[in-house]
């Protein structure tokens, strides 16, 4: 059966044609750009967390170099202070970027002990003590590894600027596990910098990071038994809500706390060997936004650590950064606050997702104590604080000394004259005054300086 066409179907027919390919063009066309505009929003983002993190190294070494040549308390407490919330901010602007080029658990580490290291030579030299010559080398090291992180960051910085690196395209390649392009301008960079971590000296101090409590046998996996690869990949698959199928194995921790890490594109997992506890977590992506409010925070991150099974813990301080809350946990148990055993919490404030998790100072610490009761009262250690402070609530908490030891210690929450509130330790045997730390509350968070 022959089929005409007359001019007029002919022409319906061919102009319908047309404009499904337009139609079908367009929807292409803006399908492209808006996965271009994706792609740019995530490549600005990268940048503006290495920007942030380049300035916060900049100051970080600037501090470090006037710390060496201080000679009052007075100004190196200042130094201290400045040098403590940079270092913060440079852990917080690092957690931005992706983790699979960048060591993260070393360079934070290291951040972490240049902030604390200052508060501690700080304290020493309040405290009428001596600042000994390998403290003083040891300040030196710090800031000479921080100007060698600061120059690298500069190169990576300047390759972004430029064109010549596009951490968007690195991050894509990884996860397509593309290891035939070089990436010879973050990589040997990076490399660079790892070769200096192993280098510089271990630093003994009073601080969650101090080298002596980090090798310390953690406690909280003694008489614990050893768990396969794949128990520890499904204990993964819970706490992170990732399926084990896109859980990849990644190379394993050795040392006191020997872990399985599993990985995914924006994710790593480190579960203990032993007792196949959740080590840490990190999780990466963009939160452009805040919904929550800290009470949903706080909320979220105690129902988190309920689904792990971990009671008898409350939450003492936090801080919002980046639209991401961080809530620090500490042990609690009969009435009395362990700040020796510490979890870390991060929510999403735009989802109530769990972006971080880290039970490394718990597990190194959490055991049952036994202290005898109290020498002094309440009411004695009250009098040994200063007269111009107020108290407003007293309790019994044991915080970490320099030398591994814990002390138990009153609390003292106070108000000064001008209505700022301190908190003081007072040892609650000998009545000595262990501590001050100054409190700083912000719509951000609350943290102690």
């Amino acid at each position: 059966m022959n089929i005409k066409l007359s001019t007029r179907h002919f022409i319906r027919i061919l102009s319908f044609a047309i404009a499904i390919t337009v139609i079908l063009s367009s929807f292409a066309v803006v399908n492209h750009i808006k996965f271009k505009d994706a792609e740019m929003k995530v490549e600005y983002s990268y940048l503006r967390s290495i920007d942030n993190l380049a300035d916060y190294m900049t100051s970080i070494d600037k501090i470090l170099t006037k710390s060496m040549y201080v000679g009052t308390p007075e100004l190196l407490t200042s130094l201290s202070t400045n040098l403590w919330k940079s270092s913060s901010n440079a852990k917080m602007s690092l957690s931005q970027l992706p983790v699979e080029f960048l060591n993260l658990s070393e360079v934070y580490k290291y951040l972490s002990q240049v902030g604390e290291y200052a508060i501690y030579i700080s304290k020493k030299g309040t405290d009428g003590l001596e600042i000994s010559e390998e403290e003083r080398l040891n300040m030196k090291s710090l800031a000479e590894l921080s100007r060698s992180l600061m120059d690298q960051i500069m190169i990576l910085q300047d390759g972004i600027y430029t064109g010549s690196i596009s951490i968007g395209e690195v991050k894509s390649d990884i996860d397509k596990q593309d290891d035939n392009r070089n990436y010879s301008g973050i990589s040997d960079n990076i490399s660079d910098i790892q070769e200096k971590f192993s280098s510089y000296p271990k630093l003994i101090y009073d601080g969650p990071y101090s080298d002596h409590i980090m090798e310390k046998s953690p406690e909280k996996l003694v008489g614990l038994e050893e768990v396969s690869r794949e128990e520890a990949k499904n204990k993964a698959s819970k706490v992170s809500g990732i399926d084990t199928a896109s859980l990849q194995d990644d190379y394993d921790e050795e040392g006191k706390m020997s872990s399985y890490r599993f990985k995914t594109n924006d994710s790593n997992i480190s579960i203990t060997k032993q007792g196949g506890l959740v080590s840490y977590m990190v999780k990466n992506r963009d939160i452009s936004s805040q919904s929550l409010t800290n009470e949903n925070g706080l909320k979220v991150s105690g129902q988190y650590l309920k689904s792990l099974g971990i009671n008898n813990i409350v939450p003492t301080y936090h801080e919002i950064r980046n639209n991401i809350m961080t809530i620090n946990y500490a042990h609690e148990i009969e009435g009395v606050v362990y700040y020796t055993d510490l979890i870390k919490v991060s929510v999403a404030m735009d989802s109530g997702e769990i972006m971080g998790f880290d039970a490394r100072g718990y597990i190194v610490n959490n055991k049952v104590r036994e202290f005898a009761p109290p020498s002094i009262s309440k009411e004695k250690a009250i009098t040994v604080i200063s007269p111009l402070l107020k108290v407003e609530d007293i309790k019994l908490t044991v915080i970490p000394t320099n030398n591994i030891q814990e002390e138990l210690t009153y609390q003292l929450t106070c108000k000064t004259e001008d209505d700022k509130p301190i908190l003081v330790y007072i040892n609650a045997y000998s009545g000595k005054e262990e501590d001050i730390l100054i409190l700083i509350i912000t719509e951000e968070g609350i943290l102690t300086v």
